[in-house]
C-alpha cells in the first residue's frame, strides 16, 4: 500500500513511513529468529530489500546493498 502513495511522498517521509509500519512487524521478536535456517529468515531479507527499493524510488532489479546502506 506504500507503493500507492510513493509519489507524493518525500524519502524522508517514505522513510519515516517504512520504518513505522513494515520494520516494526519484521523486528518484532526477532530474538526468537536466531537460530533458524537461512531460507527462513531470507523472506525477511527480501522483504527489506524490496522496501529500500520503495522508499529511495529504485528500479526492483537494482542493487539492494547500496540502497541499505544509503538509508542506514
Amino acid at each position: 500500500s506504500i507503493r500507492h502513495i510513493r509519489p507524493i511522498l518525500t524519502v524522508e517521509m517514505a522513510s519515516t513511513l517504512a520504518r513505522c509500519l513494515v520494520l516494526s512487524c519484521l523486528d518484532y521478536c526477532n530474538s526468537l529468529l536466531h537460530g533458524t535456517p537461512a531460507y527462513l529468515i531470507s523472506s525477511h531479507q527480501f522483504i527489506q530489500n524490496r522496501l529500500a527499493k520503495l522508499v529511495l524510488e529504485l528500479h526492483r532489479l537494482s542493487s539492494s546493498s547500496s540502497s541499505l546502506a544509503h538509508l542506514h
